[in-house]
Formats: C-alpha cells, structure tokens, sequence
C-alpha cells in the first residue's frame, strides 16, 4: 500500500503531567486509519488502528513513510520516527489553528527590510471596522512597499 497522504484530524492539546498531550484521528489517502494520541506523561506516542485489517494494511507503509521524511526526523533513530513525525504534524496543526485565531483579531505582516524568525510575524491590530484590504493599504503606507501580509 503506498501513502500518498497522511493528515491529523480532530486534533485536541492538553496539559498533561510531564509536558503537552494529545488526541488525533490519523487518516490515511483519505480514509480514517488510526487513532493517535500522546498521554502527556513522558511516554512514547500511541498509535491504535482502526482494525485488524487496517493495522495489516498502513502499519509498515506509514513507518516507512515517517522514516523517509528526513528533513523532519534528522538523524533521530528510526525507531522513533513515527513519533518524531507525529510530534510535527500536531505543531503544524496547532500552529495553523493559532494562525487562524490570530487573523481574527490581527493583521499579521512583515515589514520588507526586516528579518524575522521563522513562524514570527508584526502585528497590527484590527480597532476599526475597517476591511483587510484598507488595513493593508494603511500598513504599506506607515511601513513602504514589500510588506507581506499572512493569509
């Protein structure tokens, strides 16, 4: 079985005992193949297929293809890669979802002759009712042309 796609689904955070945990659906080219989640206590993530026969199917394909994302594993062992990827796919859907709650209250930008971090933006917030493309206007009017704004 080749794996074209893995994502995270329903993703839930949560303070556990010795770190952050989590709950997630994994699903596969589509279909809903595991559930995931990490207890929070210091433990190895946990993965529980969905059945017998999906577990036969993505088990080895889905290590396999964790192993093979080697900008994401490093020189981590790969025994560990599939909590390692795990681990990435929860930040970036984490990281999306505090994007998103950020866009509702903020205009995100950079300024052009600035560097930033990664993942780092300027804030500007939104007081008036004013709509994006005016605050934008008004950004690149305080700040020069070349301000990026995040979508």
């Amino acid at each position: 079985m080749e794996i074209i796609k893995a994502e995270l689904k329903a993703v839930k955070t949560f303070r556990g005992m010795d770190g952050v945990g989590y709950n997630a659906n994994l699903y596969i080219n589509g279909k809903k193949a595991a559930f995931c989640m990490n207890e929070g206590s210091g433990g190895p993530d946990r993965v529980e297929w969905v059945n017998p026969s999906t577990r036969q199917a993505y088990a080895q394909p889905f290590a396999e293809w964790c192993q093979a994302h080697e900008s994401v594993v490093g020189d981590v062992d790969k025994e560990y890669a599939e909590e390692v990827v795990l681990g990435a796919m929860v930040d970036a859907v984490m990281q999306a979802r505090d994007l998103k709650r950020a866009l509702r209250k903020s205009v995100l930008f950079r300024k052009p002759d600035e560097t930033y971090d990664e993942g780092s933006w300027g804030t500007f917030k939104i007081t008036a009712n004013w709509p994006r493309e005016r605050l934008h206007a008004y950004i690149i009017e305080q700040f020069g042309e070349g301000c990026t704004f995040a979508k």
